[in-house]
C-alpha cells in the first residue's frame, strides 16, 4: 500500500513539473485567493486519486478519509494508514 501511494505521489509530482505556477498580478493586496483555492483543489484530486486506486481491503478508511468535510493532504492520509 505504501509502495502504491510514493508512486502516486510520484506521478503527480512529475505532472506538477509541467503546470505554469500560478501568481497573482492584482496591484494591490488580493482578496480573491484564487491560487490558494486551486492549490488546495489540486491536493484533493491528488488525494482522491490515489484513495480510488487502493484495493477493497482499506475500503473503511478510504470511506472516512472521503466523508471528511476537508480532504488531507495526502500525507496525512498516508499516516491514517499507518495507523
Amino acid at each position: 500500500m505504501s509502495d502504491f501511494l510514493q508512486k502516486d505521489r510520484l506521478i503527480w509530482d512529475k505532472l506538477e513539473n509541467f503546470k505554469l505556477d500560478l501568481v497573482c498580478s492584482c496591484n494591490t493586496k488580493c482578496s480573491f485567493e484564487v491560487v490558494s483555492l486551486i492549490v488546495q483543489t489540486k491536493n484533493k484530486d491528488c488525494a482522491i486519486q490515489g484513495l480510488r486506486g487502493l484495493n477493497d481491503q482499506y475500503s473503511n478508511v478510504r470511506y472516512h478519509v472521503l466523508l471528511m468535510d476537508t480532504i488531507p493532504y495526502i500525507s496525512k492520509i498516508f499516516s491514517y494508514f499507518a495507523q
